[in-house]
């Protein structure tokens, strides 16, 4: 079972989700021995992903340091505007998993 989290960069809460399942199982399962949980590591395997958009969240984390603002949008969203064009226009992490996106 693939766990991720965090695909748009201000989604930060998200992170504390995948926290949460991955404690809740090592603490249920390993530390108290619950019966369902050991179950559930018995019988699946898990991987935790907490950001996906790595560069996203440190473009927003470094810029709320600078500022003290949490940026209020996605600053990439137009790429044929003439502030942000096809070179540094961005992915779209929601919306680019084709097979053949570049």
């Amino acid at each position: 079972m693939l766990i991720t989290s965090q695909h748009h960069s201000r989604e930060h809460i998200t992170v504390n989700t995948v926290m949460y399942s991955l404690l809740n199982l090592i603490h249920g399962g390993i530390v108290h021995k619950n019966p369902s949980i050991v179950a559930l590591l018995q019988q699946n395997k898990y991987h935790f992903v907490p950001h996906v958009n790595v560069d996203g969240a440190f473009y927003i984390d470094a810029w709320y340091a600078e500022t003290g603002i949490l940026v209020p949008k996605r600053k990439n969203a137009h790429i044929y505007d003439k502030e942000c064009n096809m070179a540094n226009g961005g992915v779209d992490l929601n919306r680019n998993y084709d097979i053949n996106f570049a």
